[in-house]
């Protein structure tokens, strides 16, 4: 049996108690467990109140869930309520699609955002889809609610699918969509419904023209332009809702009642989107349509120095860029245009009334080659010096009419091929062409956001530079550390 402590011992121990909590370890260890519990606090009420207010950081590398500035300009510009419908049942919705149409209602008090359930309400949905449309879950729809125009957005049109795709190439469509294409196509139906007037384009044909690829017609799509044919070949006169005419390349000549039909169009006041096919040869009434608006068609291919072209490809073009409206956006330095294989433009004399401003150009050392056939990439005799012009604006007013006219010296700057890569500023700058020419603010080029895993290739002076820091210094500085902590709490 444990005898009883004394009263001398008792007094001994809870001295020797009080010392180990005056004591500097103990001090020490409260002010650590104290520190974690205000972090632990802290980590609790940070996401308490994220939670709260549905607030949330987007760290991906792309901005994947961050609105561009595009789409908070557009989102300034609304002065009608206007709800955006996300047709999804609860518990169903897909989390970036979700969370990206959060994002409006945060932009502009007109603006809200309303989930809507397709078998809960499916009258509601066919109103504006169709009877005969099957809607799919995850599908949009924006609504303006004082005129009540409104743009239904499928599911599948929110999807990007790689053309180059392995499965695409033989059935026609990728097993899985590479990027989704929200934001491009909620802004674009925002402006849309909140625009009195919209674009109508009318692609010529009748001659070989290439014709605009759905990626194209997507793109313009949302820019609020409608996309249609004219076969200029039984046509007695443009359409009168044409706002733009394009004319994409032709590969045989037009004949003089059909350049005679252009030119009226254009005389009472019409814009024209000229592109040019550089493979395409002996086009006389055609270059001379373009040659009656002071633009010179040089045929044959542009031969460019190193610094302005592509690497070990001269004529693949990398074109000096003018500050204008058609080239807001776009940098040599970030998102160059690329011009694969061009024709030269050169001024032409035509009436004063005539104004032309160049806003693409090749350098003083591009030459252009005339003819298929030659020996080398080089200069040789008989080629023509530049610079040359790769695009040009040309306005005329006269009786107070105004006239417009854009002309590329490629039809291939508007390839799937250039057109859907950021690297390149094809896109925005074909957009901003139909913007400036449909009357429409300029600029508005939203990327799709790519669902592909971003992977890193290191060099071997970066692999060097890890291993050293992980594997020898890191560790140097750790032991050091401790063995300076161990050292100086031995000699305290």
């Amino acid at each position: 049996m444990r005898k009883p402590l004394k009263k001398e011992s008792l007094g001994l121990l809870k001295k020797r108690i009080a010392a180990e909590f005056k004591s500097k370890k103990f001090k020490n260890g409260a002010y650590s467990s104290a520190m974690i519990v205000v972090i632990l606090i802290a980590v609790i009420f940070v996401n308490l109140l994220f939670g709260e207010f549905d607030l949330s950081i987007d760290l991906s590398s792309e901005g994947t869930y961050t609105l561009t500035e595009q789409t908070k300009k557009v989102m300034g510009n609304v002065n009608d309520e206007v709800t955006i419908y996300y047709v999804v049942g609860n518990g169903s919705e897909i989390s970036i699609i979700n969370n990206i149409l959060k994002k409006y209602p945060g932009l502009s008090d007109k603006v809200k955002l309303v989930n809507k359930d397709p078998d809960l309400y499916p009258t509601f949905v066919q109103k504006y889809a169709g009877t005969d449309t099957e809607v799919s879950a995850n599908s949009v729809i924006v609504v303006n609610e004082k005129t009540g125009a409104y743009k239904y957005i499928p599911y599948s049109d929110m999807l990007v699918y790689d053309e180059s795709d392995y499965s695409y190439y033989y059935t026609g469509s990728s097993s899985s969509p590479s990027a989704i294409d929200v934001e491009g196509q909620v802004t674009a139906a925002i402006q849309y419904v909140s625009n009195e007037n919209n674009t109508k384009l009318y692609q010529v044909t009748g001659h070989g023209e290439t014709e605009l690829t759905s990626f194209v017609t997507g793109e313009f799509t949302k820019l609020c332009t409608t996309v249609d044919s004219l076969q200029i070949r039984s046509a007695s006169e443009v359409p009168k809702d044409c706002d733009i005419l394009m004319i994409n390349g032709p590969t045989t000549d037009y004949t003089e009642a059909e350049v005679t039909l252009i030119k009226s169009y254009l005389e009472k006041g019409g814009k024209a989107f000229i592109l040019v096919n550089p493979q395409a040869t002996s086009l006389t009434n055609f270059n001379g349509l373009v040659k009656q608006y002071g633009v010179e068609v040089k045929e044959g291919i542009i031969m460019e120095s190193a610094s302005n072209s592509l690497s070990n490809y001269p004529y693949y073009l990398i074109p000096t860029i003018a500050t204008s409206d058609l080239t807001a956006g776009i940098s040599v330095s970030t998102n160059p245009v690329l011009i694969p294989i061009s024709v030269g433009l050169v001024n032409a004399s035509t009436r004063d009334t005539v104004t032309v401003t160049p806003f693409l150009t090749t350098s003083d050392d591009a030459f252009l080659k005339q003819g298929t056939e030659w020996e080398s990439y080089d200069k040789e005799s008989g080629d023509l010096d530049g610079p040359f012009s790769l695009g040009v604006l040309t306005s005329e007013t006269y009786n107070d009419v105004k006239t417009e006219v854009v002309v590329l010296a490629s039809s291939n700057i508007i390839a799937d091929d250039f057109m859907q890569y950021d690297m390149y500023g094809n896109a925005t700058l074909i957009n901003n062409i139909i913007s400036y020419l449909g009357g429409q603010e300029t600029g508005l080029s939203i990327p799709s956001r790519s669902l592909s895993e971003a992977y890193i290739t290191p060099t071997s002076a970066s692999v060097v530079t890890w291993s050293l820091l992980l594997i020898v210094i890191l560790p140097i500085i750790l032991l050091s550390t401790g063995f300076v902590i161990w050292y100086r709490r031995r000699k305290a």
